[in-house]
């Protein structure tokens, strides 16, 4: 009777509680399911733990759009959704653009503006085809000079020497042009202040021309360049036997043959009447040959000392011999200057050998000069022309006693040959000099200090001075 009131107490509950009834699991069940349905049934929250939950977590799960709704957004939403790119889709897109365009380059044509104590002012295209160099030099002195014969000693201030020059270079350096001129009337001849104004083109490594009036390189004297002296003053024996400058040709090489600059040539051919001296008035010409060899390779053999005090010796040996034809001056390219059509032909002879040598700041220099005459003299009947035949040596040497400071000197001497010009014999034949130069930047700026004395009898000085010198290059 109990079982029969209970049964029919379940047959009349409402479906919604037997439904829930059956969907709660009970304990016992619970526990026989395995622990990853176990953890996950209780991850999952139910209905009413979630009223439970504040309102903030509700409203932030409602604004989680669900897949459904994302379907009911508009198509310009949609849209503007499927327009924006992923990575990969971007990393394509870069892929395929084209690569940026390079800075332009700068015009071969562009002009560079360059300026160094020394070199002077250079401009010049960017791949160097064509450049234009200026530069300035100026040496001022004062001179005390004093005499045996003269009561009085002397003292003036001068402007020795101060040059322009100008270089041009064009065709990959191949042809240069260049001038130079003195400013300072000490410098004038013929009434001009031109010393060089030449051209050369340079065919290859054995050969270079140059035409025009220019410095000969026939002995080493007289390759030095003025602003690389060792001493204020030349030496007599350079003076006298030398061949300063000349209008002509010269073919050239600094590496004959490509033995690693071992070896350097000259060969020209020049008018033998000294410089500025334009107009032909005879007939014979002036040529000259030298040979250099330089053992331990090509160095700068135009400057004397040596300011660089490298370890590595540098040596260069030379011999040239040069020939006068039918002279028109008494020492041949230099000297008083007579018509040669009124008198015999005399001609002139040259030979030179010369060394010198650099090691860590000492330098040494030696050279051994001779001129000879194809006449003792020559006449018209009324005036007599005397030839010059003469030789002489000269020896100097300096040291760096720092970057800076140097202390050298010199010693020359001159004899005549045979029966040669009266004057020539008469001249101071023994000379010496002793030099100090500080160099504030190498020889571009400087100051030179020199004692000098010209003697015939060593007890007896006929002529010496004392020199004093700024030298600047701009």
């Amino acid at each position: 009777m109990t079982l029969s009131i209970f049964f029919l107490l379940q047959l009349l509950q409402p479906a919604s509680v037997q439904t829930e009834a059956a969907q709660k699991p009970s304990v016992a069940a619970a526990a026989e399911q395995p622990a990853s349905v176990q953890t996950e049934v209780a991850q999952e929250p139910s209905v009413a733990a979630a009223a439970e939950q504040p309102a903030s977590v509700q409203t932030e799960a409602a604004q989680e759009p669900s897949v459904a709704a994302e379907a009911e957004q508009p198509a310009s939403v949609q849209t503007e959704a499927a327009q924006e790119p992923s990575v990969s889709a971007a990393a394509e897109q870069a892929a395929s653009l084209p690569p940026p365009s390079p800075a332009p380059a700068p015009s071969a044509e562009a002009a560079y503006l360059r300026f160094k104590l020394g070199n002077g002012l250079r401009v010049s295209t960017q791949d160097n085809a064509l450049s234009l160099r200026a530069r300035l030099m100026a040496q001022l002195r004062n001179s005390t000079a004093f005499s045996d014969k003269a009561s009085k000693s002397s003292n003036e201030f001068s402007a020795r020497a101060i040059r322009i020059m100008l270089e041009g270079r064009a065709f990959d350096q191949r042809l240069v042009v260049y001038l130079q001129t003195g400013i300072s009337p000490d410098e004038f001849d013929q009434g001009s202040g031109l010393l060089d104004a030449w051209v050369s083109w340079k065919f290859g490594r054995d050969a270079t021309l140059r035409v025009g009036q220019q410095r000969i390189i026939y002995d080493m004297a007289c390759a030095f360049v003025r602003t690389g002296y060792l001493g204020i003053t030349r030496e007599n024996v350079a003076s006298e036997f030398g061949i300063v400058r000349e209008i002509g040709a010269v073919l050239f090489s600094d590496d004959f043959l490509g033995l690693n600059e071992l070896l350097a040539y000259r060969l020209g051919i020049y008018g033998g009447q000294g410089r500025n001296r334009f107009a032909l008035k005879h007939t014979g010409f002036l040529y000259m040959g030298r040979l250099t060899l330089r053992p331990f390779g090509y160095f700068e053999d135009t400057l004397e000392g040596d300011l660089e005090r490298l370890d590595k010796p540098r040596l260069a040996i030379g011999i040239s011999a040069a020939y006068s034809d039918n002279i028109t001056r008494t020492g041949a390219s230099t000297g008083t200057v007579f018509d040669s059509t009124a008198f015999p032909n005399m001609d002139a002879l040259y030979l030179n050998a010369d060394a010198l040598l650099k090691w860590k700041g000492f330098y040494i220099a030696a050279q051994y000069s001779r001129r000879t005459t194809s006449k003792d003299f020559v006449s018209n009947g009324t005036t007599q022309i005397w030839g010059r035949s003469g030789h002489g040596y000269l020896v100097k040497a300096s040291a760096m006693l720092s970057n800076e400071l140097e202390l050298g000197g010199r010693w020359s001497q001159q004899f005549g040959i045979g029966q040669t010009d009266p004057s020539l014999l008469a001249e101071l034949k023994n000379e010496f000099a002793l030099a100090m130069n500080y160099h504030f930047f190498g020889h571009a700026l400087r100051l030179q200090a020199e004692y000098a004395a010209r003697f015939t009898d060593p007890k007896q000085l006929y002529q010496h001075g004392l020199r004093l010198q700024l030298q600047a290059v701009f």
